[in-house]
């Protein structure tokens, strides 16, 4: 049933794109969409979503409008793209048709979706996750820090300032 409702979210998303291709939050929710299909199906056996997702995204990038709240969250989830599917083995996910994946590039992303939106608390989360995997602990810590001082602003806040909290501890140790 949930994939069912992934599916139907796609339908109105691209219609939306049809009804008006100029609006980069039209693209977004085809990401979006495209995003929740490929981690229910699993994000390696659906590489033709994810990478319609992320041209989805980029498209809202380019088209550069719709606000700043709208571009960071397409920065972010293109981010998100990126970091999630660079944790495959890189000639694996080339197979795949994902070998464009890089951390790096999600790192860019989550920058810019943070300057954008700052003291959102599941960019800033998500941030300092794709921080650790590159070894770079110390602004990992500020990134969790900040998350967990942010303003409630969603309603999976509460649940993601744990995640940050536990994280934290997870960082210091590393730290020290």
């Amino acid at each position: 049933a949930q994939e069912a409702k992934f599916h139907e979210a796609l339908k109105y998303a691209e219609k939306s794109v049809e009804l008006d291709s100029t609006k980069s939050v039209t693209y977004l929710r085809v990401a979006i969409a495209n995003g929740k299909i490929a981690l229910f199906k699993g994000v390696f056996s659906v590489g033709g979503i994810v990478n319609s997702g992320r041209d989805a995204c980029e498209k809202a990038i380019a088209l550069n409008n719709g606000g700043n709240y709208i571009q960071a969250i397409a920065h972010y989830v293109l981010a998100r793209t990126h970091a999630k599917v660079s944790t495959k083995w890189a000639p694996a996910r080339s197979i795949l048709g994902l070998g464009w994946a890089d951390l790096d590039s999600a790192l860019v992303h989550y920058k810019i979706a943070e300057k954008l939106k700052p003291n959102f608390v599941m960019i800033e989360l998500d941030y300092a996750r794709a921080l650790m995997r590159d070894d770079k602990y110390k602004l990992a810590k500020e990134k969790l820090e900040t998350a967990i001082a942010a303003p409630i602003a969603d309603e999976d806040d509460e649940a993601k300032k744990a995640e940050a909290k536990e994280l934290l501890v997870e960082v210091n140790e590393e730290l020290e």
